[in-house]
C-alpha cells in the first residue's frame, strides 16, 4: 500500500490519519512490529527495487503485483486499468510474473483480461465490470464519435455503436463543475441530434442500484437503435 502511494498508484483506498507504513522485510528477519508500521515478510528481488529520495521502494510491476494480490477483483482491476493507463506499468508480462507461485495467483489469474488501460476513472472500470458479469459488456471503450468533417465530438466512455448507446461514468468530482456540466449538456445535446441515446451511470447507481443499470442498459440494447 505505501508503495502504491509512493509510486502515485490510482484506485488506492483513501488515505486515513492514521494509515501505517506497510514494510516488505526478509523472511528469516525480525517479526518484531514497530509502531506505525505493517510488516510483511517474503523475498524481494533486486531488480523488484527503485529509490525514491534514497528510499527503497518495490517497483512499479512489484507494488501492482502486490497491491493485485491483496485487493478485491473490482479494486485491482481498476488498479490495473489506472497503472496502463498512466503508464506506471509498460505491460502485464512483469506484473503477472512477479504473481507467479504466490499466495493468490489463482484467483486473480482471470483479472487480467479484464484490464483496460482506456478506462479514465476508477467509476468506469466498475461499471464495465457490472455490464461484463451482466452478460452485456460494451464492445467500445472511448469511442470517438465525429461530426460531418471529421472532427472529434466526443469520446463515449462505453458505447455500443450499432446500437447507438452511449453509457457514461459521472463521477462527481469533475462532473458537478459548473463549467463541466454546461460542457457535458452541450455534447449530450449534440451526441442526441446525431440519434446517440445517453444513459449516465453516478457511483450511487453502481453500488446502490447496480440492477437497475444493467436492466436500464439491457432494455435499450433490446429497443435496438
Amino acid at each position: 500500500m505505501t508503495a502504491g502511494r509512493l509510486l502515485g498508484f490510482e484506485g488506492l483506498p483513501w488515505p486515513a490519519d492514521d494509515e501505517p507504513v506497510h514494510l516488505r522485510l526478509p523472511v528469516h528477519g525480525s517479526r518484531r512490529q514497530m509502531e506505525g508500521t505493517v510488516s510483511h515478510f517474503g523475498p524481494v528481488a533486486v531488480g523488484d527495487l527503485v529509490e525514491l529520495d534514497g528510499i527503497p521502494v518495490t517497483g512499479p510491476d512489484r507494488t501492482l503485483a502486490d497491491l493485485v494480490l491483496a485487493g478485491s477483483r473490482e479494486d485491482a482491476v481498476a488498479m490495473i486499468d489506472a497503472a496502463l493507463r498512466r503508464r506506471l506499468v509498460t505491460g502485464l508480462d512483469g506484473v503477472i510474473a512477479a504473481c507467479v507461485k504466490r499466495p493468490g495467483a489463482r484467483r486473480v489469474a482471470s483479472y487480467w483480461a479484464l484490464a483496460d488501460g482506456r478506462a479514465e476513472s476508477v467509476l468506469e472500470t466498475r461499471l464495465r465490470l457490472l455490464l461484463h458479469d451482466a452478460g452485456v459488456p460494451p464492445p467500445r471503450i472511448q469511442w470517438p464519435v465525429t461530426d460531418g468533417t471529421g472532427r472529434v465530438l466526443a469520446r463515449l466512455d462505453l458505447a455500443w455503436p450499432g446500437a447507438m448507446l452511449d453509457v457514461e461514468a459521472d463521477g462527481g468530482a469533475v462532473h458537478e463543475l459548473p463549467s463541466a456540466l454546461h460542457r457535458d449538456r452541450e455534447r449530450q445535446n449534440q451526441l442526441l441530434d446525431l440519434g446517440w441515446r445517453v444513459r449516465r451511470v453516478t457511483w450511487a447507481d453502481v453500488l446502490r442500484t447496480p440492477t437497475k443499470v444493467v436492466a436500464a442498459v439491457t432494455g435499450w440494447l433490446a429497443a435496438g437503435p
